[in-house]
């Protein structure tokens, strides 16, 4: 069984898709490029570490409820451009779970999960825990604690965060890794998270607890001389 099988984080990217992160978003998020780059970062050290990661991912439907919530354009349409996750975010056939699947697509998606290193969860809404595979990866895979990143942070982060937090999962967002609609929104949804015991990193913090896992797990895994 792999080393990362037993880590006690997960780490869960939230629409990192080319409608809000790419050359040619649509969404209007704040300080793209910098949150791209970081991402990026985080992605080639996850697969240098074999770190398994989950996507969460919108698929929308022309009218859907959330445009008009958000007063934002369509997006992330089901089948466009706009709806792929960016490359640097993406590994090789990634088994996609529908929002509307059956509760458990497969008998163990734990290790499905490990064996092709990435899931892709797609969400009509804001939470990600409105597809039921979701909690069935935490309860499988073990973890105990979701590090977050991706946008948005005050919508889609903020509510999935929130909702790990009511299954008393430990929760992290990664602040530079997270875009925005508005940065003047930030303190007020960092407060209101922080207050429900959601802690925040910087991509470094990340990438260094990684490194320092599989530094354990080699010491673990040496045999004896």
């Amino acid at each position: 069984m792999p080393a990362t099988r037993t880590a006690p984080f997960l780490l869960l990217d939230v629409n990192v898709l080319e409608d809000f992160l790419g050359y040619e978003a649509v969404v209007p998020v704040t300080q793209r490029e910098r949150v791209r780059a970081q991402i990026g970062v985080l992605h080639k050290d996850l697969q240098r570490h074999a770190f398994p990661t989950v996507s969460a991912c919108d698929r929308h439907e022309p009218g859907d409820a959330e445009f008009a919530a958000q007063s934002l354009p369509p997006h992330a349409l089901a089948g466009t451009q706009g709806q792929r996750k960016l490359v640097e975010a993406s590994r090789r056939h990634a088994p996609i779970i529908p929002a509307h699947g059956r509760r458990n697509p497969w008998p163990k998606i734990g290790e499905l999960l490990e064996h092709a290193g990435q899931l892709i969860l797609e969400k009509q809404g804001f939470d990600l825990f409105e597809n039921p595979a979701a909690r069935e990866i935490m309860r499988s895979f073990g973890a105990r604690e979701l590090i977050l990143y991706g946008a948005l942070f005050e919508y889609d982060l903020c509510q999935s965060a929130l909702s790990a937090r009511t299954q008393m999962l430990e929760v992290t967002v990664i602040e530079d890794a997270s875009a925005t609609l508005d940065d003047n929104r930030v303190p007020e949804v960092k407060g209101q998270l922080a207050r429900r015991g959601v802690r925040f990193a910087k991509t470094e913090e990340v990438l260094q607890r990684m490194a320092e896992w599989t530094k354990k797990q080699a010491r673990l895994e040496r045999p004896a001389s």
